[in-house]
């Protein structure tokens, strides 16, 4: 959001010098109030100064709220290019968000391991933007499976909780098989030491839920699209 320079600067220097010419008057009733002996015509004439005065008051405010709107909206916005999962704070949030352009990666392969359908279709309709290779499963049996089966992905994401088997004992099981390819986890848990505790058995990262659409587009920069770069 931006204003045109020219009107930010031309709205401020009015209200100045209206607020001149109003102190000006504010002066002249002041003096005539103090020349004028009729009670009455004082009592009138204090009251329209004060009001002066309060208008005087009223547009200082407001030009000074006119030139603070100034410097914060005439800012030229920045946008994001997630080029490295350091540019994120722990919590899973690019330090300057803005709205990202999808790009796609039809190159791109990805598995995506939850037992909620509800979060598998969350996540398909958040990557079905970037016109990537998915495949689902519902559980971490499923997962070993196929990469017992050859299968290799550019990135899995793995649920944390997941019941019979979690996904951080699935990573180990697949990280035991000589699987060295990113698997990031999708977790509820977004404290510090939870990222420690991924990054220690064998995760690449993680996302929070409800799901981080930063993180994830920062995720598949890192490890699709520029894998092919």
């Amino acid at each position: 959001m931006t204003f045109k320079k020219g009107l930010s600067l031309r709205v401020p220097v009015a209200c100045v010098i209206l607020l001149i010419v109003i102190l000006t008057s504010a002066f002249v009733s002041f003096f005539s109030f103090t020349a004028n002996r009729d009670i009455v015509a004082a009592g009138n004439t204090f009251a329209v100064t004060m009001l002066m005065v309060a208008v005087a008051l009223a547009l200082v405010f407001f030009a000074l709220a006119m030139l603070a709107a100034n410097k914060i909206f005439t800012k030229p916005l920045r946008t994001w290019n997630s080029r490295s999962i350091n540019e994120l704070d722990w919590h899973g949030h690019p330090e300057k968000q803005c709205d990202i352009v999808p790009e796609p990666m039809p190159h791109g392969k990805i598995l995506a391991v939850d037992d909620m359908k509800t979060n598998l279709l969350v996540v398909k309709s958040m990557l079905e933007a970037y016109e990537l290779d998915l495949e689902f499963c519902g559980s971490g049996m499923e997962a070993i499976d196929k990469i017992k089966q050859g299968n290799v992905y550019d990135v899995i994401f793995m649920d944390h909780m997941m019941p019979i088997m979690d996904g951080i004992e699935a990573t180990k099981i697949i990280r035991g098989m000589g699987y060295t390819h990113p698997i990031v986890a999708f977790s509820a848990n977004t404290l510090k030491d939870h990222e420690e505790m991924f990054m220690s058995n064998g995760f690449s990262g993680f996302i929070s839920k409800p799901f981080d659409k930063y993180r994830l587009h920062a995720f598949l920069e890192r490890f699709v699209k520029n894998k092919s770069a």
